[in-house]
């Protein structure tokens, strides 16, 4: 009777952890799926091809941010600044095509640098912020959550001060279309997220920097022991992390036919929620590029939805919130029973 009682919580238990290992490795693409059923039952508009190509414009500049902040929480880290790293590139990126209007001159569109130069200076901004974050963590032991936030209040308010607090109205031809164009009916931002995206992947799946970073957010003594070089690894995530940001925010310059300052508030929270839905925990050491995009997905979903609903941006805000706060109360709860 003992020994029947014994096999049979066995079992029990044996299908309650393979159910929770299903779970976790095809969750996000579970709820992705109950989410687009759920959003095509409420708007039958939600899944025409025009909105559909909405929606993944939409989602790449998240996707971005995102696919760099797995990076960090895969190794351990976090980073709250990349969101306003987005918001000082897409300022940068409109108010050095106006130089001559802020300096008085001209009323027109002056350069200070030829455009493909502007985009590169943007980026490797995002790039060396990154690297400034990821020095603070390594070389000077500074708590990373402190870092990226006194970083994301001193990055945004240093857009604001560039600009005095204005929005910087029009941009090029080639910066509309990098953030507004098309090649071959696909929305240019999408093809940047597919590239960086499927680079992103091959870099955690088939390098030995894959390899490291998922290490090193096992167990950063281990990595240590093992030979691995942590700071320089950890000095890449963060590196990597702002890039992307930069490259998010130059595009959506190009959408916006803008620069504003205010862009992008609240990203990256939604970057977070993306990492957690995707099977990410924020302790580190586990994470894929393939959940982190349908995590994107579903975040972009949901949003999408709303709009269609005409529901209005600000308790758009909740909801962002109550997803954030199910993905991780989620990924404490898998976590707990592994």
């Amino acid at each position: 009777m003992v020994l029947g009682l014994s096999i049979l919580n066995l079992k029990n238990k044996i299908n309650k952890r393979a159910v929770l290992w299903l779970f976790d490795r095809y969750g996000a693409l579970f709820i992705l799926l109950i989410v687009f059923a759920f959003c095509s039952f409420l708007s039958p508009a939600f899944l025409s091809l025009r909105n559909m190509e909405n929606l993944l414009r939409q989602s790449s500049f998240i996707g971005l941010l995102a696919l760099g902040l797995l990076f960090v929480v895969i190794c351990g880290g976090i980073d709250l600044s990349i969101a306003s790293i987005f918001a000082l590139s897409c300022t940068l990126c409109a108010l050095w095509q106006h130089w001559g209007i802020y300096l008085g001159y001209v009323d027109k569109l002056s350069f200070l640098f030829p455009p493909f130069i502007i985009f590169l200076l943007c980026t490797l901004v995002g790039t060396g912020i990154g690297l400034l974050n990821g020095l603070a963590v390594t070389k000077l032991r500074v708590p990373d959550f402190i870092v990226t936030l006194g970083t994301m209040i001193t990055v945004r308010a240093l857009a604001f001060s560039v600009t005095g607090g204005q929005t910087v109205f029009g941009v090029s031809e080639e910066t509309r279309f990098i953030g507004a164009g098309t090649i071959f009916g696909v929305p240019f931002p999408v093809l940047v997220w597919i590239l960086v995206t499927t680079v992103g992947y091959l870099t955690l799946q088939h390098t030995p920097l894959g390899v490291e970073l998922f290490a090193i957010g096992q167990s950063k003594e281990a990595a240590i022991v093992s030979g691995i070089l942590v700071d320089r690894v950890k000095l890449f995530a963060y590196a990597f992390s702002g890039t992307l940001a930069a490259l998010s925010g130059v595009m959506m310059a190009g959408r916006l036919d803008s620069g504003e300052p205010r862009v992008g508030d609240g990203y990256e929270l939604l970057a977070i929620a993306a990492v957690v839905i995707g099977g990410a925990p924020l302790s580190g050491g586990k994470g894929s590029v393939v959940g982190t995009l349908v995590g994107v997905l579903v975040l972009g979903s949901i949003s999408n939805i709303l709009n269609l609903l005409g529901i209005h941006p600000y308790p758009q805000m909740i909801f962002n919130a109550i997803v954030l706060l199910g993905a991780i109360l989620l990924r404490a709860y898998l976590g707990s029973h592994e």
